[in-house]
């Protein structure tokens, strides 16, 4: 493991019991990996592997059953629910396949929404950020629209501006291309990408699409509950 890396998983195993009461099923089986600030990461595999274990083990929604998870060192294991939370709202941006927007709010309510759980004085600041980072993304004349008023592409980049809203230093994508079409998807691919490098995040990426993890840093494929370097081939 590297000293200065960002995070890291070490030595992590995570099962899960049927609900039929039926065998153990291990999912990762002492697996390690380590994400240097600024890289974008593909996680690849087939359904089922335990590729969005990895993600929520990373982003403190759940806990290895052994082994470390590592935050520039630190053992999140090692932080009570009050202060795992406030390290999952400060540090950690999530996108997910569905954007789970609420509908009721406009673009630029709900990209503010992670800011309401920090009791904080910088709510000028936060709004600051969110105009500017919507406009970055093109949605600058929507601010005020209903997620029904939007494209498939527009709600997934507002979900983007949301999970960057409070700066994390980690953002989480869950099949973020999964729901658009070919277009869509490569332009937030793209987008991904450049955010990534303008924000100083370390991007992590979970995804069946080729095309998207080709355009990570790196790939790495979750085989037999281990995490391992791969390639991909290139499209025809």
């Amino acid at each position: 493991m590297q000293s200065h890396a960002l995070m890291q998983l070490v030595q992590a195993s995570k099962g899960f019991r049927s609900g039929d009461g039926g065998a153990r099923l291990e999912i990762l089986k002492g697996a390690s990996l380590s994400l240097s600030a600024g890289e974008s990461v593909a996680i690849v595999g087939p359904s089922g592997s335990g590729k969005s274990t990895i993600l929520n083990l990373l982003g403190t929604l759940d806990q290895p059953d052994e082994g470390q998870v590592l935050f520039e060192g630190l053992d999140l294991g090692t932080l009570d629910p009050a202060a795992l939370a406030h390290f999952r709202s400060q540090k950690v941006g999530f996108i997910f396949q569905s954007h789970h927007l609420l509908p009721q709010c406009s673009v630029l309510e709900n990209v503010l929404v992670p800011t309401l759980a920090e009791r904080s004085d910088a709510g000028a600041r936060a709004e600051d950020r969110a105009r500017s980072l919507l406009k970055r993304v093109g949605l600058h004349e929507r601010l005020s629209h209903r997620p029904g008023q939007l494209s498939g592409g527009e709600r997934q980049r507002v979900a983007v501006v949301r999970a960057l809203i409070n700066e994390p230093r980690l953002l989480l994508a869950d099949e973020p291309t999964g729901a658009l079409d070919r277009a869509s998807a490569s332009e937030l691919a793209q987008l991904l990408q450049d955010l990534k490098r303008e924000e100083k995040v370390t991007l992590v990426v979970v995804t069946h699409a080729p095309d998207l993890a080709r355009q990570m840093d790196r790939i790495l494929e979750l085989r037999d509950g281990q995490i391992l370097p791969t390639t991909l081939p290139q499209s025809a």
